[in-house]
C-alpha cells in the first residue's frame, strides 16, 4: 500500500487503498487469514497533506495481525518528491506494538542515525539512495555500530 504511481492508484490499488480503511481492514485480514507465514505491510503517511491516516491504518494492521509495518514518510500525494516527513512515522511508532521501519530520504549514515531517533523506529529501510551505490548498507551499519565515518569506496 505504498505505491504511489498513477497505473497503480487509478485501478484503486497501491497506496489508493488508504483512503478506504474499511477495505484496508477486509484485505489484510483476508491475507492473514489464508496464509501460515508472517505477513507485513508498507504505507505511506496518508492519502495527502490533508488526509494523514497512517497512524489509523497502523492499528487496522497491528488488530489484523500485521507483524511489521514499514512506513514512507510522504502521502500519495507527495510521490517521490521533497522531503519525507518523520512525525507521522513517530506517532504511528507510539501508538502500536508491532516493529516499525521508517523509510524515506534516507541517503546517509547520518541520516539513518537521525531518523531513527527522531521516529523511534525498529530499523529503517533504504531505498533509491542505493541505486548507484550499494556499498551504503556497509556504511549505514558501520555508522551506527561504531558511530565513525567508513572512508568512501575509491
Amino acid at each position: 500500500m505504498g505505491c504511489p504511481a498513477k497505473k497503480v492508484c487509478k485501478v484503486l490499488a497501491g497506496s489508493a487503498l488508504l483512503a478506504n480503511e474499511e477495505l484496508v481492514k477486509r484485505i489484510l485480514t483476508s491475507v492473514v487469514n489464508a496464509v501460515d507465514v508472517p505477513v507485513t505491510l508498507k504505507i505511506r503517511t496518508g492519502s495527502d497533506a490533508d488526509n494523514r491516516n497512517g497512524v489509523q491504518i497502523a492499528k487496522i494492521a497491528e488488530d489484523c495481525e500485521i507483524q511489521m509495518l514499514t512506513v514512507h514518510g510522504r502521502t500519495r500525494a507527495c510521490r517521490f518528491l521533497g522531503q519525507a516527513e518523520y512525525k507521522t512515522i513517530c506517532n504511528i511508532k507510539k501508538s502500536i506494538n508491532i516493529p516499525v521501519v521508517a523509510n524515506g530520504n534516507i541517503n546517509s549514515p547520518e541520516k539513518a542515525k537521525k531518523i531513527l531517533a527522531i521516529t523511534n523506529a525498529d530499523a529503517i529501510m533504504i531505498g533509491r539512495a542505493a541505486q548507484g551505490q550499494p556499498w551504503l548498507f556497509r556504511q549505514i551499519g558501520h555508522y551506527l555500530k561504531f558511530n565513525e565515518k567508513l572512508e568512501p569506496l575509491p
